[in-house]
């Protein structure tokens, strides 16, 4: 009977450190997903977008996504930077500030002058027009979360929406990328072989 009633102990307070366990583990998950209903793509963008889709193996409703990991990961410099710039104007520590950022909590006012950025990654980059014409429905994008943060920062430069914002990363993604990375593996395809000629 004893040892029925301590095996029984054992068990309530195993379940009890499994549960808290991965709870904590839960915690640990840094990753966030951030809704969006739609993007906007001009009629060049969105063939490119939908043939890499199809052709070259990237999931539609992820190809968003790498595409703004892409461009963080490049101009993670620019962004720090700007953030500094702003966290500094708004008299925050940088703490203060990537916390507020993380939560969705609303900034201070600027206790000094406002930052203003002439030139950023997107300065050449303009907004596909919003028309119905140009809306692709989209779903959800899985960021890490220092990515979402960066991201939010990113917003705050650009002054724009979530759904403009990424529109203009994934146009800028393909001008940038389409010639040198997508395209020479269509032809290769195409040739039916390993490397164009010169």
């Amino acid at each position: 009977m004893l040892l029925i009633f301590l095996y029984c102990s054992v068990f309530r307070s195993s379940r009890g450190f499994v549960a808290k366990f991965l709870q904590s583990i839960r915690s640990l998950t840094l990753s966030v997903e951030l809704r969006i209903n739609y993007i906007y793509m001009d009629a060049q963008t969105s063939e490119r977008f939908k043939t890499v889709s199809d052709s070259l193996g990237w999931a539609y409703r992820s190809l968003a996504q790498q595409c703004i990991h892409g461009f963080l990961g490049k101009y993670r410099e620019f962004y720090t930077s700007a953030a500094k710039n702003d966290y500094q104007a708004r008299g925050m520590t940088e703490q203060e500030y990537y916390i507020a950022l993380e939560e969705g909590k609303d900034l201070p006012e600027y206790k000094a002058k406002k930052p203003i950025w002439t030139d950023t990654p997107l300065s050449k980059v303009p907004a596909p027009p919003s028309t119905q014409a140009n809306r692709y429905r989209y779903n959800t994008i899985s960021l890490s979360d220092h990515n979402a943060v960066c991201l939010k920062v990113a917003q705050l430069v650009h002054e724009v929406p979530l759904t403009v914002l990424i529109s203009r990363i994934v146009k800028d993604h393909f001008e940038r990328y389409w010639e040198s990375n997508y395209l020479p593996q269509l032809e290769m395809h195409t040739q039916k072989t390993f490397a164009l000629k010169e």
